[in-house]
């Protein structure tokens, strides 16, 4: 059987190994030229180890990234609401660890290879075939397969040309960046309309980001000093974690994503990661969705003979899932950068509870299915 996968990022190249792993035949197409992924570092929740883990590549990933295992959460002034031990390998049979997207990226890429990766090819039409499903590339060039997964991010081609919807905007813009800083765990400041955070990457290095509800409406020179002028007094180590990162290397974009989706596909089409189910980076859980996707799609294609039924098999098993995490993703926006001072009382009255109380309603975030258990940094995972 053959697939072409369209998109060359975290979720495409995790689609097209957990399908050439499945006995599959893949095809990716990227549109840039060159296989890079945007942005700073991100957070791997035990739910996306577990998904690396049957992608055979876990370990290498861990190794690259620092495990997640303590959270502080302070207000913007520096007054402390809660310190939490994270213990998340005891109690989900795998860690959190946060790494650089490019490091996720290379670890995914040298597992797959580079037989039926090409870039440069932007894909500008889809058809539906006799045999399955076609892509038709700016240039003319087409590729044919039994089936099509569109992971193509956020403006996925594929999602425009099946459902035609377009993102939606939720009025923040947030920033990022990677610090050649060492921070003593990880943490979360909250401000008036605003939130921020860290997270160790490694030894030397930590990924930072600060979120906005609103745009400022004006740039204050160049990035670093517009940062500066907004989160400058908050509490360390935000403006220390801004100050020792170039200006060149911060990120900034507006924040968006989409409704769930009443359908993902039709017949040999489907989608996959952000061309799904983009959501608010607020939960943190959007590249690990999309692992957790490529791992629920090849095993779909082993369970079912039939391209379309196993399509369709995997569309119903991912989009309740997806859905519950757009919809708490958004709250979770919502719930940290109140602009009223009684919401804002109430978010830090609620960030004071005991961690215990806090976690339990987020446990089903962190539970993908899976038998294997991560017992420490050096255990063979997926293999």
């Amino acid at each position: 059987m053959t697939a072409t996968v369209v998109g060359g990022g975290i979720g495409g190249l995790a689609a097209a190994l957990a399908l050439r792993r499945a006995g599959l035949t893949v095809t990716v197409l990227e549109a840039k030229q060159e296989l890079v992924e945007a942005g700073a570092g991100l957070s791997l929740w035990p739910n996306a180890v577990h998904a690396l883990g049957a992608l055979g590549v876990a370990d290498e990933v861990v190794a690259r990234g620092a495990v997640m295992d303590s959270n502080l959460i302070q207000r913007w002034d520096g007054k402390i609401l809660g310190r939490t031990n994270l213990d998340l390998e005891r109690r989900y049979g795998a860690p959190g660890i946060c790494v650089r997207r490019a490091d996720l990226l290379a670890a995914l890429h040298a597992a797959l290879g580079s037989e039926g990766v090409h870039t440069g090819a932007r894909v500008v039409k889809l058809q539906h075939t006799r045999r399955g499903a076609a892509a038709v590339m700016a240039g003319g060039g087409r590729v044919d397969a039994d089936f099509l997964v569109g992971a193509d991010g956020l403006h996925s081609v594929v999602r425009n040309a099946l459902l035609g919807d377009e993102p939606r905007s939720l009025g923040s813009i947030a920033w990022r960046g990677l610090a050649k800083m060492r921070t003593n765990g990880g943490g979360l400041a909250l401000g008036r309309g605003a939130h921020a955070g860290w997270l160790p990457v490694d030894g030397d290095y930590t990924y930072w980001f600060c979120c906005r509800d609103g745009d400022t409406g004006r740039r204050i020179g160049d990035l670093r000093t517009e940062l500066l002028e907004l989160f400058g007094r908050w509490w360390d180590p935000i403006p220390t974690l801004i100050q020792s990162t170039p200006s060149r290397e911060i990120l900034r974009h507006h924040v968006y994503d989409r409704p769930p989706a009443w359908s993902w596909g039709t017949e040999r089409l489907t989608l996959l990661g952000d061309a799904a189910h983009p959501m608010s980076p607020a939960a943190g859980q959007g590249a690990c969705l999309a692992l957790e996707d490529a791992v629920v799609l090849a095993s779909c294609i082993t369970r079912r003979p039939d391209p379309a039924a196993a399509l369709r098999l995997y569309e119903a098993e991912r989009m309740p899932r997806a859905a519950r995490m757009q919809r708490a993703s958004l709250r979770a926006l919502r719930a940290l950068q109140p602009q009223s001072p009684a919401a804002q009382l109430a978010r830090d009255l609620i960030m004071r509870l005991p961690a215990g109380l806090l976690s339990a309603g987020q446990s089903w975030m962190f539970e993908f299915p899976s038998r294997r258990r991560v017992r420490s940094r050096k255990t063979v995972l997926g293999s």
